[in-house]
């Protein structure tokens, strides 16, 4: 597009004519100037523009806690951040996924935020690295983005025993059972007033789901199912998740 000054369109003192062109896209552009006064006096020049370059997205990360217990409860934190031309990009899905597959992410949004920060904690149950990966499925071109932070060993004290009470309880009607039992790895001595917590697989509900150890150091877990089969059960010692018993149960 031509932008001549303000008419009348004369030469100057000099024989000078100022003339501005601007494009919308890259390229070639032919320009020609005539005067009409004096036939045969023209000229035609080429003016050449370049693209304008589009600012890129821009995915990168922060380790804001690094280093923390292996014990499945104290977490490290990763802050992913998606921009564009230095400006953070708001409400775009970032999806992650951790390696080993036993550690466990949590996220409160998963989209990024005001300044575009997505914010993820993750704890493990194993000490050594773990691997987040993190992607923008909404920017194909963007590529997945890898972290890692560390979990450092947490010392064991115990170890679990258990005797199944009950077994072949029909579904759906009263508990299978089963008594664990605390002992210190040093002696051998039943420990009293640690604190397990219980999962089950395949739908099966432990009753209840954290329980403290009696003067004995036992404790003993209720498990519910509706449906015939097998489940395992597994007991785990608070903040120190090596410490661990598993049995198998069924409903009939």
């Amino acid at each position: 597009m031509l932008i001549p000054p303000t008419g009348p369109w004369l030469t100057n003192d000099s024989g000078l004519y100022d003339l501005s062109v601007t494009n919308g896209t890259p390229g070639q552009v032919l320009v020609r100037a005539q005067v009409p006064s004096a036939p045969g006096a023209e000229n035609n020049t080429f003016l050449n523009f370049v693209p304008v370059p589009v600012p890129e997205y821009v995915f990168s990360y922060r380790v804001t806690r690094d280093n923390s217990p292996a014990d499945y409860s104290t977490r490290n934190a990763i802050t992913f951040n998606l921009s564009r031309g230095g400006v953070g990009v708001a409400n775009r899905i970032v999806i992650t996924s951790a390696n080993p597959a036993s550690s466990r992410i949590f996220t409160f949004n998963p989209n990024t935020n005001g300044v575009g920060n997505n914010n993820i904690t993750v704890d493990s149950i194993y000490p050594g690295p773990v691997v987040v990966t993190a992607s923008i499925p909404s920017i194909p071109s963007l590529l997945p983005l890898q972290a890692t932070v560390n979990f450092t060993e947490v010392m064991r004290r115990h170890y679990i025993v258990h005797q199944v009470i009950r077994d072949r309880s029909p579904a759906g009607g009263i508990p299978n059972q089963v008594r664990f039992t605390v002992l210190s790895l040093v002696d051998g001595m039943p420990q009293a007033n640690v604190l397990l917590r219980f999962s089950a697989t395949s739908e099966g509900r432990p009753s209840p789901t954290t329980g403290i150890t009696l003067m004995d150091g036992t404790f003993t877990l209720d498990i519910f199912r509706n449906f015939v089969g097998t489940i395992r059960v597994t007991a785990r010692v608070d903040l120190e998740p090596l410490a661990e018993s598993n049995v198998d149960v069924t409903f009939t």
